[in-house]
């Protein structure tokens, strides 16, 4: 009888673990094997924004509805200080502090990458390299610094707050 029993159980839990996974989308766990990318948003509404990346050395360019903004080899937004802007191009300085930097990081050049040479493309003739007081090199479009933003971590986010002091960089 308890033979019986042990059987039925098994069974019943073979039953309602085969419905429990077939009412859940793998493809939100990882799982390797699985495409991750269904075409659907989180919220499971279509995507809306396809994004195309145009790389160029250190940067991109992104192309999305809204138009062509700078990431960086990642292809995570770049962004610029508006303070920034009035600089001229013989003492370039980076105008977010320490502070600052919690939140916008600095995209600076790689310890093993190789610099930026003289170039003919219309848009890495803008970018230049500024040497920070820490002695790390970051990366300028003109005289303008480029920085991420903390909460920006997948291609197509935009999450530094595009008010006061900050704007997307744009080739």
């Amino acid at each position: 009888m308890n033979k019986k029993i042990s059987i039925i159980v098994g069974v019943l839990l073979v039953i309602a673990s085969v419905y429990w996974l077939s009412t859940i989308n793998l493809t939100n766990y990882g799982i390797p094997g699985i495409p991750t990318d269904t075409g659907l948003q989180t919220n499971n509404e279509p995507k809306t924004n396809s994004i195309s990346v145009t790389k160029k050395g250190p940067l991109g360019i992104a192309n999305d509805q809204g138009g062509e903004y700078l990431v960086d080899k990642d292809g995570l937004t770049l962004y610029m200080n508006v303070k920034d802007s009035k600089q001229t191009s013989t003492n370039i300085k980076a105008s977010c502090n320490a502070e600052c930097e919690k939140t916008w990081l600095p995209y600076t050049v790689g310890e093993t990458e190789p610099g930026i040479t003289e170039s003919t493309d219309a848009l890495l003739s803008k970018i230049n390299v500024l040497l920070r007081a820490d002695g790390k090199r970051q990366y300028t479009l003109g005289n303008q610094a480029l920085y991420r933003h903390l909460s920006d971590v997948k291609l197509g986010d935009m999450n530094g707050p595009i008010t006061g002091d900050w704007m997307v960089a744009k080739p």
